[in-house]
C-alpha cells in the first residue's frame, strides 16, 4: 500500500519538478523529501500544510489516504 510520501512523490514527478526544487518551493530543507522516501516515513502536518498552501491544485484527501483524484477539480461530477 502507498503511504503520503509515494503519492508526494507521484505529484512531484506530475508537476515536472525535482525532489530539490520541490523542497525549496515548500520552504523544506534540502533533501527532506527524498529522505523521507528513503526512510519510509510519515510527513508532518506542518509540512503538509506548506506543500497545500504552495500546491492548492493538490488535493488533500488524495494526499492523505489515496482515494479520489490526485488535483482537485478532477473528481467526476455526480
Amino acid at each position: 500500500m502507498l503511504k503520503t510520501i509515494d503519492r508526494l512523490m507521484q505529484f512531484i514527478k506530475y508537476a515536472g519538478l525535482s525532489a530539490r526544487q520541490f523542497d525549496l518551493s515548500i520552504g523544506a530543507s534540502n533533501g527532506y523529501t527524498l529522505r523521507m522516501q528513503k526512510n519510509n516515513a510519515s510527513i508532518g502536518s506542518d509540512v503538509i500544510e506548506n506543500i497545500l498552501r504552495t500546491y492548492p491544485q493538490l488535493n488533500v484527501v488524495w494526499l492523505i489516504t489515496g482515494e479520489g483524484e490526485m488535483l482537485k477539480g478532477n473528481e467526476e461530477k455526480l
